[in-house]
């Protein structure tokens, strides 16, 4: 009887599946992308409903524009976070929605140079993660937001000044603003410590 002789099969040779596609990194991403999307449109609703708040507790419109945005920048550690922020914020009140605190707001008016200036201050080093005392970092809160509005009220009193004279724009549009800039800063910076202790705490920063 004649064996029928197997066919060998070939040794050497590794078939191997294409391993499948992970779909771990592509949610992690998004969910990344989408939570910087969300800050982006949070910040940008903050700055428009703090212009609308208007208290007439000064010789000046008492505002919360720039409260707001000492808020954003103290609290968010992503500077180009912030820039888009307030890019979108200036697209959309350029485009005619009433998102500034005045209605005759460009950036190319008299009262322009204040929002170049809010953008900016948004180049301003994140400090949320300093590690001091309570009183130290708001001490040091508030003289973040004083330069805030320092970088603010010096880009819009030069532009101020190319239509009015220096003069003029130093006693109607910078001097009349400092102690408002001042109750702001410290506002802004107790509401940032408080963000920090009670809602931020031990969370990973974004």
């Amino acid at each position: 009887m004649v064996e029928q002789e197997l066919p060998k099969l070939k040794t050497g040779v590794r078939f191997s599946s294409p391993a499948p596609y992970s779909l771990f990194p592509i949610l992690t991403n998004f969910i990344d992308f989408m939570i910087h999307i969300f800050v982006i449109i949070f910040s940008f609703l903050g700055m428009a409903i703090g212009a609308q708040v208007k208290l007439p507790i000064y010789s000046i419109p008492f505002t919360g524009q720039t409260y707001m945005l000492c808020l954003i920048i103290l609290l968010d550690t992503k500077r180009w976070r912030r820039m888009m922020s307030l890019s979108l914020y200036l697209l959309i009140g350029l485009w005619g929605a009433p998102v500034f605190a005045s209605a005759t707001h460009t950036l190319t008016s008299p009262t322009g140079g204040y929002l170049w200036g809010m953008l900016l201050s948004t180049c301003i080093p994140p400090l949320f993660q300093a590690t001091i005392s309570s009183f130290k970092k708001w001490a040091l809160f508030t003289t973040v937001g004083l330069c805030i509005h320092g970088i603010v009220l010096l880009s819009g009193g030069l532009q101020l000044s190319y239509f009015v004279g220096v003069s003029t724009a130093l006693s109607k549009g910078v001097l009349p603003f400092l102690l408002p800039g001042l109750l702001k800063s410290a506002m802004a910076a107790a509401t940032a410590l408080f963000l920090e202790k009670v809602i931020l705490r031990d969370q990973p920063s974004l």
